[in-house]
This record gives C-alpha cells, structure tokens and sequence, in this order.
C-alpha cells in the first residue's frame, strides 16, 4: 500500500510537470513567425475545424466546473444531512458539550472543542495523563487493550477510567478529564497511590490550635507575628512528617493532619498518638528557645480521632492537595477545640 499510494500521488505530478515543460517549449518555438507559418499550414485546418477545437475547449471548461459545482453542493449535503445525524457529544465538567464523528478518540475531540486536556505523550498511549473517568455512555466503547491496561493497572486508576487517547467514542457520552491540562512534567504519568482518586477508608485525624494566640498577637508588631507563626508551622511539621503522618494544611494558627493513608487502622492510631507526643515535646523546645521573645509559654490543643472519611487529591488549579472530608473530621475538630 505506501508504494502504491506514492505511486498514486507521483504519477499526476509527472504528468502535470511534462504538460506544462510541453507548454513552455511551444511556447518559446511559437515565438517565431515561420514557425508558426509552418505548423498551420502543416495542419491544413479549415475555419470550421479551428472553430470546434475553440467549442470543445469551451465545452470542457463548463463541463469541469459543473461538476466542481455538483462536488460542492454533495459534500455540503452530506455535511448538512448525513453528518449531522450521525454526530455524537461528549459532555465535560461543567456542562459543556462537543460534536464530533463516531470513531473519533476522546482526545481528539477535547482538542476539537478547545476542552484543556493533559496529554504528555502526544496520545501515543506512553503516558497516563491523559486519562479520563467515563461516567455515562460507555457501553458500546470497546474493552481496553492489553497495552491500556498496563498503563492503567501501573497507576493504579480506579474502575472506569480510560486513556482518552486509546478510546474512540461510539455514542453520547460525559466524561471528566482527570489531571490538569498543563501537566508540570512526566511525573503524573507514574505510579500514583489509588487513594489520590476518591476512596473511603479509616484515617487518623489531628487537628491542633495555639491557645489565646490572638491575644499575644494583638502585643506584637506584624513581623514578630509573623515570624513566631512560621517558627511553630515549621516545629509542627517537622513533628507529624517524624511520625509518619501527612500535613494536610495550615488554617490560621491551626494545624490539621491525616494518619494511615496507606496504612491500618492501629498503624494510623500509633502514628497520630505519637505525632501527638513529638509536637508536644517540639513546643516546648520553641518556647525554652523563643523564651525572651514570647512573654509567656505557647500552649496547643490537640483533637485526635479516628474513623472513616473520604480522602483523595481536592482543589482546584495550585490549590489542589490531599485532604479527607467527612463526619470523623468534623469530630476531631471538636475534639480539639
């Protein structure tokens, strides 16, 4: 077939090069008179003759373009016509919607309709950042390949998920995208922990607040404040990351982290109870070091508690990290307070 379809495109080309050197030579010959004189009177042409060559001429210059014409106006039917009932959608977060042919990849037709979708490896299959979670009108796509399942199964992706790019979409389907359409680097394509999708399991909380901060920042300038605050954020990681928890996030002067994200139940509850432990020992080292600064030693509260919640990657754009969510949360909160 490639030798054939090379075949198929050169032959025309020649033959349109050898037309158009023939013209130029005539062309240059035609220049003289007794040339011109010759050939006439060679073709011993009567009027009529001149005349019919003049009416075919004419007759294949309207015949070319009658049927350019009628090639126009059938493809612009079918576009109208066929095309449009045969057209499926895919719908995205946020209600958007694009049409495309059926047996188009998921991929292609983000990029048809401008949708922001991640794609390291060009949609070559490499890579997993192009992966997307259908939630509806899969049915009729086919099973992944041998080569998709080892790109899903190495990331661990969760049930319904598919690599864009490996997937031609037959009917009406919605599908979420689930990495940023700028990935950083190559690093989203690699093995990530399953939990980073959704999942529900028993956790660890830890939640910790300084006590009567906001009196002893109402005595201080903005800078002492400030670097008081970061001495304590800094103390307080440094003791949950030591014992093997995740720093979730910083809110005002409170501090919030998850136990056993990839661990059991009394792994999470070993780690918290010690994480507990080592920030209350890392407090007191910043308040014997920061003893001249702070007027009185800084107290914490801390609420531990253990349950089920739903943990996974949560945000949006740079906001995105790790964090858990449920009623087990809410309680250690309280629990703190």
């Amino acid at each position: 077939m490639p030798y054939l379809y090379t075949a198929a495109i050169i032959l025309p080309i020649l033959a349109l090069c050898g037309f158009l050197m023939a013209a130029q030579a005539i062309e240059v010959l035609s220049s003289e008179a007794s040339w011109r004189e010759q050939l006439f009177a060679g073709l011993n042409l009567s009027e009529e003759d001149i005349l019919w060559a003049y009416q075919v001429r004419d007759t294949g210059l309207q015949a070319m373009i009658f049927i350019l014409l009628i090639l126009l106006m059938s493809r612009l039917f079918w576009f109208l016509h066929f095309r449009k009932e045969r057209l499926i959608t895919l719908t995205y977060p946020g209600g958007k919607k694009v049409a495309a042919p059926p047996g188009t990849t998921i991929l292609d037709i983000s990029k048809l309709g401008n949708i922001p979708h991640a794609s390291v490896c060009g949609g070559r299959g490499r890579c997993s950042t192009c992966r997307v979670r259908i939630t509806s009108g899969g049915d009729q796509i086919a099973p992944p390949s041998d080569h998709e399942l080892t790109v899903l199964k190495r990331v661990g992706a969760s049930e319904g998920t598919r690599l864009a790019c490996q997937v031609p979409a037959m009917s009406d389907m919605t599908v979420t995208p689930l990495l940023a359409d700028k990935s950083p680097s190559h690093r989203s394509s690699f093995a990530r922990p399953a939990y980073l999708q959704g999942r529900e399991k028993d956790i660890g909380i830890l939640f910790a607040d300084l006590r009567s901060f906001t009196k002893f920042s109402e005595s201080k300038l903005p800078y002492d404040v400030v670097f008081v605050i970061n001495q304590y954020f800094r103390h307080m990681g440094e003791a949950i990351e030591k014992s093997g928890g995740h720093l979730d996030k910083f809110i005002g002067d409170g501090v919030m982290a998850l136990f056993g994200l990839e661990d059991s139940s009394d792994q999470a509850a070993q780690k918290a109870l010690s994480a507990a432990k080592e920030m209350a020992i890392a407090l007191e080292q910043m308040n014997q070091s920061l003893k001249s600064d702070l007027g009185e030693p800084l107290r914490i509260g801390i609420g531990l508690h253990m349950g089920q919640t739903i943990i996974g990657e949560m945000g949006y754009g740079k906001a995105t990290s790790i964090t858990a969510i449920g009623d087990a949360v809410n309680t250690a909160s309280r629990l703190e307070a």
